[in-house]
Order: structure tokens, then C-alpha cells, then sequence
């Protein structure tokens, strides 16, 4: 990926290897662990048989529906199950590769393009949340195609980049509510290109800030009544929050982090000798910078005097731009040599980290829903069953004839025997908490654990 690539064919060429890359990285194991439980929060409302009203209604209580409303279109298009769900992000996650290669491409050179598109292709967190029937893949991608066009115009002023700024801005608002975390971000970045640009490009901004506002009002008073909120599950973020955060981004690879920081401290440095001389590049440097620095500092700030926001996964909008900074850092090594042996060192070590040491195909992490239900469905033909997340279970039991109910100690007078599914416990405390509410009525008989799943057995003493 060096700069000597002279034809375009090469480029594109090498391009379309590295997204064939990021595809076969993407659809191996897809299907390899069951949808957890933020995933059947995706699934279970985007089924094609519920009305498009009622998933409007459901998204109320989650995230905007943008992420909801391709999901229900895919399974129109292509059929209702959890590997077609999981294909919609894979698609998702490829687009974005090729976004960054144009990326990297537009703020500084070809070679910088290859750099980040190859990062996005081989990132750890990038290829996860791609695997994932969640919204964080349609995430990444309308931020990356957000700040791009926020670039496009601020270099070009056309109104077609204007326009198409305004469009990737409103997805992503209607896809997670950290979009407004990044508009935010951009209406400080606003200010500051206003040094750079004369009245027509402010003059544009304006309407197109104002129209991406417009856009997003019918959902303003959704996110009015969440603002009620008092409390939240998630926790105030450590000090060490943005550490722990770029550790866990590229996949937790000691040698990879080191190679990514120093790449960093050559961008800075660049910049920094850039903006002394004057360079045509540092408002778009600059942007970065601020890209980077507020869509943390803002959550942060926010996390701190009130109900925390931070989490690590949410900042899916902070990757694109640190993949971007790495890879002009890496461009502008001017000794081949060393510029070449350090892509073909960091790729290797993400591969081996990838497969070897996170195991990302054949480590479970996720809740063996799926599991338990074949169980069930293999070993029960008499007793009914009950859980606290039948809402969730019954995804797997939708072509059967046995449904979960869900549980209640007190509808159990007229029953024996059942089986009780349980989900959502991280401690054995946790896991006993049901069963503990029964003591003195019934006796396990039977009990089988999977990763933060089981399926226990139950009958009523002296039955």
C-alpha cells in the first residue's frame, strides 16, 4: 500500500481485496452463537407479520427507528430469521469499508485510503458489532459518510455534498441517540471552519444544519419524554475511561495499541508543524482533532453531573476517526521500508489476535437463548414453561407449538411440574433469585446451564 501505486486500476483493485477481506471476516461464523438479548430486542419487533406502526411504537421504548425500519424491509425482501438479521449488518459493515477507503482518500492520499480501509477491514470491535443484529454497524457507517460530507462541503461547497450531508446526518439521528452527540460535535466544528470560509459556505451550513433539525423533528418528543429519566443502567465512566476504550477497539493487542499510539504522536506531530507553517489541510485536520476531542469530552461532561451516557460501544462514533488519524500517521513515514513492514506487522498481529487470542469464532460470550430452546424443545412433551423473558425465548419457539409463558409465582396453584428458562444473570445469586421465591414448593429435578442461560426443571414437593 505504499505511495508508488501509479495506476488507478491497482488502487481499486487492492480496494476491492481489502472489502472482500472484511466480508470473509464478517460471514465466517456468523451464525455461530445465539442472538443475545439486545439482539431479540431487533429481531423480535422487526418481524414482517407486525405492522410498521407498531415497530414506530416499539422504538419509542429503544433506540430510533432508522436501523429498525431497514432491518423490517430486509426480512420483507429476503425472508425472516436470525442469519438474514445478522447479513443486514454484515452489509452494513462492508459499505464501510469502502467509505473509509474514500475517506482516508479525500483528506489525504490514496495509500491513506488502503491504510484505513484495511484498519476497518481487520478491527476488532468493527468486525464484532458487524456480526451483531444491532444498530452499531449502521452507527459507524452514517457517521464516517456524515463527517465525509461535512469535508466534501467544506472543501468544495457544492450543494450536492450539502445535500448529502444533510441526508447521512439525519440517518444517523434516526439510527442512535449518540447522533446527537455528533451533531453537537459539528456545531462546534461549525465555528471553528467559519475562520476558513467565506459567507457562502456559513450561509449553506446554516440551512443545512437547519434542515437536518427539521428533519428530526417528528422524534423530538420522544427523546423529551426520555430526558425525564432520573437514572440509568450504566455507570459514571472511570478516569481512565478513553484508555481502556482505544484498548478495547483494536481488539486488546499490547503490540498493535503501541504501533497505533505512535502512529497518533506522528500525526499530531505533522499537524502541529502544519499549523506553525500554514498547510491547505489543517482545518481538515483540525476537524479531526475536534471530532475526536468532543464526541468524548461531551458525554463525559454529561456522564459526570448527571445520568451516565458513556459506554464503550456507543462510541462506534469515535472509531471512524481514529482509524483515519492512524492512517495519516502512517502515510506520511517517508522510509518504504518501515512503512510497509509495519502494515504487514500490525495486519498479521490483528489476525492472530482475531482468531487466536480474543477467539472471536468459537469464543461463547453471548446468552445461549437458541441453545436452551432446542433443549427444551428435544426434551419436553408434557410440562409447560415459564420464563421472566418469554417475550425473548418465544423468537425460538415461533414455528412450534409450545409457547413460554411468562412467569408469575402466582398463577403456579394448578401446576406440578414446569420448566422455568432463565437469562440475564451474571452471578449464581442472580441465577437463584426465581428459584429462591419457590422455596418450600418445589424441588429441582432437573438443571442445565449454558453462557448466561439455563433450563431448570421443576416439581412440586410430594407430587
Amino acid at each position: 500500500m505504499n505511495v508508488s501505486f501509479q495506476k488507478p486500476r491497482t488502487i481499486y483493485l487492492i480496494a476491492f481485496v481489502i472489502m472482500a477481506l472484511g466480508l470473509a471476516l464478517r460471514l465466517y461464523h456468523l451464525n455461530f452463537q445465539s442472538l443475545w438479548y439486545d439482539e431479540l430486542h431487533s429481531i423480535v419487533p422487526t418481524d414482517p407479520k407486525n405492522t410498521l406502526s407498531s415497530l414506530i411504537e416499539y422504538c419509542k421504548r429503544d433506540q430510533p427507528p432508522g436501523y429498525f425500519i431497514y432491518l423490517y424491509c430486509f426480512f420483507h425482501v429476503f425472508g425472516y430469521n436470525e442469519v438474514v438479521g445478522r447479513l443486514a449488518s454484515v452489509l452494513l459493515g462492508v459499505i464501510a469499508i469502502a467509505v473509509m477507503f474514500f475517506f482516508g482518500k479525500e483528506i489525504r492520499s490514496e495509500s491513506a485510503g488502503l491504510a484505513a480501509a484495511l484498519l476497518t477491514s481487520l478491527n476488532y470491535m468493527h468486525i464484532y458489532y458487524s456480526q451483531e443484529l444491532r444498530f452499531y454497524s449502521m452507527v459507524f457507517l452514517t457517521t464516517s459518510l456524515s463527517f465525509f460530507y461535512l469535508i466534501r462541503a467544506f472543501k468544495n461547497e457544492r450543494n450536492s455534498d450539502f445535500a448529502l450531508y444533510v441526508l447521512f446526518t439525519t440517518a444517523l439521528l434516526y439510527t442512535h441517540y449518540y447522533g446527537l452527540v455528533i451533531v453537537a460535535v459539528q456545531a462546534i466544528i461549525f465555528f471553528i471552519l467559519l475562520w476558513y470560509r467565506q459567507k457562502s459556505f456559513a450561509l449553506k451550513a446554516a440551512i443545512s444544519g437547519t434542515l437536518v433539525v427539521i428533519l428530526f423533528i417528528p422524534w423530538l418528543p420522544v427523546i423529551f419524554s426520555d430526558l425525564q429519566i432520573a437514572s440509568f443502567w450504566l455507570r459514571k465512566p472511570e478516569p481512565t475511561f478513553l484508555a481502556d476504550y482505544f484498548y478495547y477497539y483494536f481488539g486488546k493487542d499490547a503490540f498493535v495499541t503501541v504501533v497505533f499510539v505512535f502512529l497518533l504522536f506522528l500525526f499530531f506531530k505533522m499537524f502541529w508543524e502544519k499549523s506553525k507553517h500554514g498547510s491547505d489541510f489543517k482545518p481538515i485536520y483540525l476537524l479531526l482533532t475536534a471530532w475526536l476531542v468532543f464526541s468524548y469530552l461531551i458525554p463525559y461532561i454529561k456522564s459526570v453531573v448527571g445520568p451516565p451516557m458513556l459506554y464503550v460501544r456507543y462510541t462506534m462514533v469515535s472509531l471512524p476517526v481514529w482509524i483515519l488519524m492512524i492512517s495519516i500517521g502512517w502515510d506520511q513515514i517517508r522510509n518504504g521500508k518501515l512503512k510497509n513492514g509495519i502494515i504487514i506487522a500490525v495486519t498479521i498481529s490483528m489476525m492472530l489476535n482475531l482468531f487466536f487470542f480474543r477467539r472471536h469464532y468459537v469464543r461463547i460470550d453471548k446468552q445461549q437463548f437458541r441453545e436452551v430452546s432446542e433443549l427444551i424443545k428435544e426434551k419436553n412433551s408434557r410440562y409447560p414453561v415459564y420464563s421472566l423473558y418469554a417475550w425473548h425465548f418465544n423468537f425460538y419457539f415461533k414455528d412450534y407449538p409450545v409457547k413460554i409463558e411468562e412467569f408469575d409465582p402466582a398463577n403456579l396453584s394448578g401446576v406440578n411440574t414446569f420448566w422455568l428458562l432463565q437469562a440475564e444473570f451474571f452471578t449464581p445469586a442472580e441465577k437463584d433469585e426465581v428459584i429462591d421465591t419457590l422455596q418450600g414448593q418445589f424441588e429441582i429435578v432437573e438443571r442445565y446451564p449454558f453462557h448466561k442461560t439455563e433450563a431448570v426443571l421443576l416439581r412440586r414437593f410430594n407430587q
